[in-house]
């Protein structure tokens, strides 16, 4: 569950990823996670291949 300032938004009704603009974290006040390990993935092909159960994968793009 992530909790924004206006909304909230429960990641497990939807089927697929989501991504979050860098110009809104500030929006967000609060995330609920339900995943044993957390991994950040740095390269977009294997975040978009990466399916492993149990796991909260993050993709952060570098600039």
């Amino acid at each position: 569950m992530i909790k924004l300032k206006s909304a909230a938004l429960d990641r497990s009704e939807l089927k697929y990823r989501i991504g979050i603009s860098s110009k809104e974290l500030s929006d967000i006040e609060s995330i609920e996670i339900n995943a044993a390990k957390i991994i950040s993935i740095e390269n977009l092909t294997t975040f978009n291949t990466f399916n492993e159960t149990g796991f909260l994968y993050i993709f952060r793009r570098l600039s």
